[in-house]
């Protein structure tokens, strides 16, 4: 004995595949125009911290805690540079525990400077 498990034919495969998707994007605009609404009430500072209050307190449990600031940063001078009048330091430093970051530090004429 063989059980039939197709329940749609092609064509209503084809719909039924985009109705999730479809529907999705409908409470995304469905949304958007009723923040776009409220966006346009604002008229005072007031007013914007009334609207923002409650999306923030939404999206606070989603960014979790901050982690610790250390107290001294540790940077690994990965290679140097040598040029006409500057040297160019590529750094790496760990910012946060188990997050690492690159940098470059331009010595000009002897000092160290934006660049």
């Amino acid at each position: 004995m063989r059980i039939d498990t197709d329940l749609f034919d092609e064509h209503e495969r084809v719909e039924a595949s985009g109705v999730l998707d479809r529907y999705l994007e409908e409470r995304v605009r469905e949304v958007n125009r009723w923040d776009l609404v409220a966006w346009r009430e604002l008229k005072s500072v007031g007013d914007w911290e009334a609207f923002k209050a409650p999306r923030v307190k939404a999206l606070e449990p989603s960014l979790g805690t901050c982690p610790e600031v250390p107290g001294t940063i540790e940077a690994e001078v990965m290679r140097t540079i040598e040029a006409d009048g500057y040297t160019n330091e590529a750094l790496g430093f760990e910012s946060r525990a188990g997050i690492r970051v690159t940098a470059n530090a331009r010595a000009v004429g002897g000092g160290y400077g934006c660049g």
